[in-house]
């Protein structure tokens, strides 16, 4: 046998040496899995959505008016359940921080947000229902500090005086306009420690709630705590308390006629003021 022959017979073994190498490397190998599907987008947490019968409401911390933590959950918001339920509805109450409150109405999630206010900037996008209570916004004072009261009739009466405000509260523009001392905090807990120890003279604030923090920071004292006759009042707003509604939430007039006239049913059959009297809120 010649070299020429000899090499080709040798290059066709390693030929099919290869061959065989991979057709066993490919039955052998392992098959690559499909790609795993991802998962679905969830949704942004929401309001629940309504059972049939069922009423989604929104509402904020806001003592003694609603109360997020304890036992109670506040005088307006028993009064909005007892209303729906006399209309026989079932109204389920969702707490969050007041903004995110009132964007649920906005987006239509929830059928109402409260207690709000009525504004003529509020009315362009809302519908409201009769007036769940009236609320004053009046001046503390402590006795201690000033026997006597404090004489006021508008604004400027008050100049000599350091008053306790909330910060972002609606009157700042008017105290600064008058030329009044204020000191802003962020609760009005703050304040009412301020009046016992005699660090400002006036505190401004809706009474009842302001009543309630005197009588749970100092319970054998709250006697020695006053108010000054005259309110103060927001211009344009009406000062009484009520459902803020959406417009676009499914049988929102419906609804609203529904529950004004269950509003109407439990303050006539003594319903309502139980609830005022179980609070120790006054009645009106």
């Amino acid at each position: 046998m010649n070299n020429n022959k000899i090499c080709r017979i040798r290059t066709m073994l390693i030929l099919t040496a290869m061959t065989v190498s991979m057709l066993a490397a490919c039955q052998t190998a392992t098959p690559v899995p499909p790609p795993t599907p991802l998962p679905a987008p969830t949704a942004a947490p929401t309001s629940p959505a309504p059972a049939a019968n069922e009423v989604i409401l929104t509402t904020g911390d806001w003592p003694p008016y609603v109360i997020e933590q304890g036992s109670d959950p506040g005088p307006m918001a028993e009064v909005v359940v007892a209303a729906f339920k006399e209309a026989g509805i079932t109204a389920k109450i969702v707490f969050y921080p007041w903004k995110r409150a009132e964007d649920e109405v906005r987006q239509d999630k929830a059928f109402a947000a409260f207690p709000y206010s009525i504004s003529p900037e509020r009315q362009k996008e809302f519908d409201f229902s009769d007036s769940l209570y009236s609320v004053k916004a009046k001046f503390f004072y402590h006795k201690k500090y000033h026997p006597d009261g404090i004489p006021f009739d508008k604004l400027e009466d008050l100049r000599d005086f350091t008053i306790g405000g909330m910060l972002g509260s609606w009157y700042e523009p008017d105290f600064k306009n008058a030329g009044l001392r204020v000191e802003y905090v962020a609760g009005m807990d703050q304040n009412v420690e301020k009046l016992a120890l005699g660090r400002i003279d006036l505190a401004i604030e809706e009474e009842n709630s302001v009543w309630g923090l005197i009588r749970k920071q100092y319970p054998n004292d709250v006697d020695q705590f006053a108010t000054l006759d005259k309110p103060l009042e927001q211009p344009g707003v009406v000062n009484d308390l009520s459902l803020m509604v959406s417009r676009g939430y499914p049988n929102s007039a419906e609804l609203l006629a529904k529950f004004n006239a269950g509003l109407a049913a439990i303050r006539a059959n003594g319903t309502y003021l139980q609830i005022l009297e179980k609070y120790k809120i006054a009645a009106q």
